[in-house]
């Protein structure tokens, strides 16, 4: 499979909604015509920002639960060229669900009770294989969970899941702060704790149509995203997306 090369086994059309530090094209596969999605990441940009180590992990993630789960998206293949790494994935036609919440689903954005319940059972399932695993995922957002041609769920962006087993603790900040649980914020020490946050804080998201803090506190928003861009530098938000998504770099 190459970019935008005929004679090669695939080729690359749409261009889909591009994310922080990633160029996503919906491709082909020329022997097969089946339909996925390219992740496009440039290295020098990666590495700008300090995010080769968070890809390789995805890299390896992705490919480690294809036959045991259905609840969290599975790489296919991966490769490279001189200036960029393509990771391809299956392509999910049904977006994400941050993108149905603010296209409208029903009154004020949010879902109707039984959607919730559906989408967020699909995601507990998830972060549940992972936890079993002694993973922590730290960065659930509705950004983060796409939806099929069936209108199932999957679990994607495993570039901060970390391995931490029983009885120990992560201390980096990471993730995104509408969803980061209070001791991911203040660097005291966590473990599957922190998914458990994020997922009470996208249940509510689901079923209000925003945020705790974007609904009603905003002034201590606007507090924690000014330390955390204290935590994780200065590059501009058009490079990071909206939502600060950069990991810190001191670990345990």
């Amino acid at each position: 499979m190459c970019i935008r090369d005929s004679n090669k086994a695939g080729y690359f059309g749409v261009t889909l909604e591009q994310r922080s530090r990633i160029k996503p094209y919906l491709a082909k596969v020329k022997r097969t015509n089946a339909t996925c999605c390219v992740k496009v990441m440039r290295k020098k940009k990666l590495l700008r920002l300090d995010q080769a180590t968070n890809v390789a992990r995805e890299r390896e993630l992705s490919g480690a639960f294809r036959e045991d789960t259905s609840f969290i998206m599975q790489s296919r293949c991966s490769f490279q060229d001189e200036t960029c790494l393509y990771l391809v994935m299956d392509f999910m036609p049904g977006g994400d669900l941050f993108q149905m919440l603010v296209n409208g689903t029903g009154a004020r954005g949010a879902f109707a009770p039984a959607a919730a319940r559906f989408y967020a059972a699909e995601v507990f399932l998830a972060l549940e294989f992972l936890h079993h695993r002694h993973f922590v995922y730290r960065d659930l957002k509705p950004e983060n969970v796409l939806v099929d041609a069936n209108g199932h769920v999957k679990l994607a962006d495993l570039g901060f899941c970390k391995r931490v087993r029983p009885g120990e603790r992560t201390y980096t900040t990471c993730g995104t702060s509408d969803y980061m649980a209070p001791e991911v914020m203040l660097s005291q020490g966590y473990g599957r704790s922190a998914d458990y946050w994020s997922f009470g804080v996208f249940l509510y998201e689901l079923l209000a149509g925003a945020a705790p803090e974007r609904r009603g506190a905003e002034a201590l928003g606007s507090h924690v995203r000014q330390r955390l861009a204290r935590c994780v530098g200065t590059a501009p938000d058009s490079e990071r997306g909206s939502r600060l998504e950069q990991e810190t770099p001191r670990e345990e």
